[in-house]
């Protein structure tokens, strides 16, 4: 067992990567430049009060993490009549495309969850399970790293050439820390009241946000390379508005609010009843649309609507208030596929809004290409330090947990094949990591970055090939959302695509599934072949 590892950034990434770690190193220290404060999130000034989606994949990461931590999540819920919102199999909530609904009626798979919350509620949980279970863990909760105060040495490796070690960081108390201090709301952490703290480490783990790539300033200028980025500039937003539902609203079983029902123009697609109900309703931000939303039950009397626009092409909702909500919605889904559903959501809810959450603007995609930098040993990047991406069907978190896990998995294999953790971390095992974490980003960044090429001319250069390739991608993925709205079939293998179940490419490539994608040309070929054929055996028949 190794002594030190540092983890910057105490969101959703640093918290399931220092969970990993604590297995393998004495001590783990998780630096975050916030105060802590209970259901808040560690980004709460970007999108902490949004709603976040943690699909299948992500709830049984967590439950392998930290055993039992969904029933102990629920459990805590009920105490404060809150409701854990999870709509299984996608049968109660309303997944529409392009006017078609997804087919979900009579799907058999096993548990598949959505398990829908704001990220400070997710963040706040696993952490006090983390505080309770994980002794070795330690918070330095108001501290931060400056950009020059990364300390690594030059050494030789092996093979006597020369690369980078981290050692370790300075940390220095922000002005949040000072200010903000609370000991009612402060972490029970064991961290030193210290203007500023040198750590020697044996790893350094980068969780923290895009820009934090500007911590890397001394790995640079030892390496004389600069981390590399791609982008497309989308900007997108996000307004949240919680409703209360009116009294006289009717709980469906699962003890949640029917925010929509299915339309008769809705039934052919659909394999459901006219006036089937739902408690979740998602238009997705999917060319060429520029407005759309997500609405889910927050408690059993409660809903929250989340509306998702493009900022060059949809104006903000000004001086939003609890009075005029409703009305600055309805004139926001105006003349668009979204009113009849919002219309129905509206005529449940109370004529005043309950809470606003200020808007959030996310400029669009982006990856830093970490797997570029070396040969630097004891450093990883994981989480929206490498990627972050546009929201669309609940990627962001899932890729964070799943980049930790394969993590995990590449200590396991090194220690079963060295037989000891001495000699992991080197700047091969680092160089390795940081390229299947790029390799595990490749296809949720396709699926996220598709649609940004027909709404925006922005990019970075070196994705000319996927500008030039778009016009394809961009068939494939309206293909697989067809395919799911096609039949019972086509429904099953796209809910395990969005949530995970075992991995985008294994499913991607799955014969079934791309049998589905391409069902109208194969029937064409089913015809063509056989023509075909007899053409050329009565042709030989009457040669011959």
């Amino acid at each position: 067992m190794k002594d030190t590892a540092i983890v910057i950034g105490g969101s959703v990434s640093g918290l399931i990567t220092a969970t990993v770690l604590s297995k393998y190193f004495k001590n783990v220290f998780i630096i975050e430049r916030n105060v802590y404060k209970n259901n808040e999130s560690a980004v709460n000034n970007r999108q902490g009060h949004q709603p976040h989606i943690v699909m299948q994949r992500g709830y049984e990461i967590l439950n392998q993490l930290f055993p039992n931590f969904m029933k102990e999540f629920e459990e805590e819920e009920k105490e404060k009549n809150r409701i854990l919102n999870q709509l299984d199999q996608f049968r109660f909530t309303k997944f529409v495309f392009n006017g078609k609904v997804l087919s979900n009626a009579g799907v058999k798979m096993g548990p598949c969850l959505l398990w829908t919350s704001t990220r400070g509620e997710i963040e706040s949980f696993i952490r006090r399970r983390m505080e309770r279970d994980v002794k070795n863990v330690k918070f330095y909760d108001g501290y931060q790293v400056l950009n020059n105060q990364v300390h690594v040495e030059s050494i030789l490796d092996k093979n006597g050439k020369e690369q980078v070690k981290v050692t370790g960081v300075t940390i220095k108390r922000t002005d949040n820390q000072l200010q903000q201090q609370d000991s009612a709301t402060t972490s029970t952490s064991n961290q030193q009241q210290l203007d500023s703290i040198t750590i020697n480490c044996d790893l350094l783990v980068n969780c923290g946000g895009l820009g934090s790539k500007t911590l890397c300033k001394n790995i640079e200028s030892k390496l004389n390379k600069t981390i590399r980025r791609s982008f497309t500039e989308f900007k997108i937003r996000y307004e949240s508005v919680y409703f209360k539902v009116k009294d006289d609203v009717k709980l469906l079983p699962n003890n949640m609010a029917p925010v929509s029902k299915l339309f008769e123009r809705e039934k052919e697609s659909a394999c459901r009843n006219v006036g089937d109900e739902f408690n979740g309703v998602y238009h997705p931000l999917m060319y060429p649309n520029m407005k759309s939303f997500l609405v889910f039950p927050v408690e059993n009397n409660r809903i929250i609507i989340s509306l998702i626009s493009s900022c060059d092409h949809v104006e903000r909702l000004n001086n939003l208030t609890a009075l005029n909500a409703k009305e600055k919605i309805l004139n926001y889904v105006k003349g668009t596929p979204l009113e009849e559903d919002m219309i129905n959501i509206l005529n449940i809810c109370k004529e005043e809004a309950d809470s606003i959450h200020p808007p959030y603007e996310k400029l669009g995609n982006e990856y830093n290409h970490y797997e570029e930098l070396f040969p630097v040993s004891q450093f990883l990047a994981i989480g929206d330090s490498v990627g972050s991406l546009n929201p669309v069907y609940g990627q962001g978190i899932a890729s964070a947990f799943d980049s930790a896990i394969l993590l995990d998995d590449k200590i396991k294999k090194e220690i079963k094949n060295c037989n000891k953790v001495d000699s992991i971390f080197d700047s091969d095992f680092c160089k390795e990591f940081q390229q299947q974490l790029c390799y595990a980003y490749f296809i949720p960044w396709l699926l996220a970055v598709t649609g940004d090429f027909s709404y925006t001319t922005k990019y970075s250069n070196n994705l000319w090939w996927q500008k030039l390739l778009n016009p394809i991608m961009q068939f494939l993925t309206d293909r697989m959302f067809e395919a799911g709205n096609k039949n019972i079939m086509g429904t099953f293998y796209f809910i395990m695509l969005l949530t995970m179940r075992d991995g985008y490419r294994k499913l991607l490539f799955n014969i079934n599934w791309l049998a589905l994608l391409f069902a109208r040309e194969l029937k064409v070929l089913a015809f063509i072949v056989p023509t075909v054929a007899v053409i050329i055996a009565a042709v030989c028949k009457y040669c011959c």
